[in-house]
């Protein structure tokens, strides 16, 4: 929005400029198009208009370079020097802005800057038909080299935007299985908790797995982890799925009621209990769950991870491959989660 403001606000000043020193009222009528433009491109953002958004403001842009490109023309076609002067510099400015700004859309800006360019060559042709044959080489190398300026702009920013995306993931997600760590888990929360929703917490600790490291090796392991992660995304497409390390694992939803509840946890269950071909071999572990609910006012997990957490060691002791919710603990006992 603000290039774009910019861009008319200089283009109508010139051309006010351009009225008052000249007295032609097209110089006006541009002025009054360009501040028509701020006020369109300003609309174009309501929530009413986003279906036609991208569309409105290549509109805006294209519209803007026309009259950036018109008004050039007929001043550079002029005998007034100062303002011959004050228009070419304005139009510089308005291809470097346009570079700078729309090398993401390379043809779109493309057309923009040749549009301003091409009403420099006209006036330059008309006041001097002798360099006729000088500029169709120079407009070739002008577009070869604007070409390449976009595009190496252009990766290079792309570059960069997916190296922060990929280092934004990497300091959110576990290294190993690819799902959230504890930060992760936590940005996660607190985007879902934005609409003051309550949420449920389900703890998570695989049965066996330190017999899998001592008996098949550390790789073996790794590949069980990958792949109890992956049955977690699958049987839960819509959760938060967190590792906080070792064999533990938390998945956080929307709140449930108990019956749903515990049918997840179930699921849960019954998904990483699947016996796990691997290296050769089937190795199999069992799961133990600790259920707890997050109050919407909480603001962070960590009373809510206690609480499932000593849910989850209550399920161990009583068997292991079952599930407890902190709400059947006895109080004393919950309290000190």
């Amino acid at each position: 929005m603000m290039p774009m403001i910019l861009g008319c606000a200089n283009t109508a000043t010139v051309t006010l400029i351009a009225y008052f020193r000249s007295g032609n009222s097209i110089f006006l009528w541009f002025a009054l198009l360009d501040l028509a433009l701020i006020g369109l491109r300003g609309a174009i953002r309501l929530p009413r208009f986003r279906p036609w958004h991208t569309d409105g403001v290549f509109l805006c842009g294209t519209l803007w370079a026309a009259t950036n490109a018109a008004s050039t023309l007929m001043i550079s076609l002029g005998s007034d020097m100062p303002m011959i002067i004050l228009v070419t510099a304005s139009a510089f400015g308005s291809c470097a802005g346009i570079i700078s700004n729309n090398f993401v859309a390379p043809r779109y800006a493309m057309m923009q800057v040749l549009m301003i360019d091409a009403a420099f060559k006209i006036s330059f042709a008309t006041r001097v038909p002798e360099f006729i044959p000088l500029l169709v080489p120079q407009a070739v190398i002008f577009i070869a080299g604007l070409n390449w300026i976009m595009h190496r702009q252009r990766d290079t920013t792309l570059r960069a935007i997916s190296a922060e995306i990929e280092n934004r993931n990497h300091a959110l997600s576990d290294p190993l299985t690819g799902v959230l760590n504890r930060r992760g888990l936590q940005a996660r929360a607190e985007a879902m908790m934005t609409e003051n929703q309550s949420l449920q917490l389900f703890c998570l600790d695989l049965d066996g797995f330190k017999t899998v490291n001592d008996r098949y090796g550390h790789a073996v392991g790794d590949d069980v982890l990958k792949m109890a992660a992956e049955r977690l995304r699958d049987c839960l497409p819509d959760a938060a799925i967190c590792r906080l390390g070792g064999d533990e694992f938390l998945v956080l939803t929307a709140s449930l009621d108990r019956r749903a509840a515990e049918t997840m946890a179930s699921r849960i269950i019954i998904a990483l209990s699947t016996p796990y071909p691997v290296a050769g071999t089937v190795v199999r572990i069992g799961v133990s769950v600790g259920l707890s609910d997050v109050a919407a006012d909480h603001g962070d997990l960590t009373q809510s991870m206690l609480s499932a957490d000593q849910a989850l060691y209550r399920a161990k002791a009583s068997g292991k491959g079952r599930f407890v919710s902190a709400e059947d603990m006895p109080i004393g006992l919950a309290g000190t989660a």
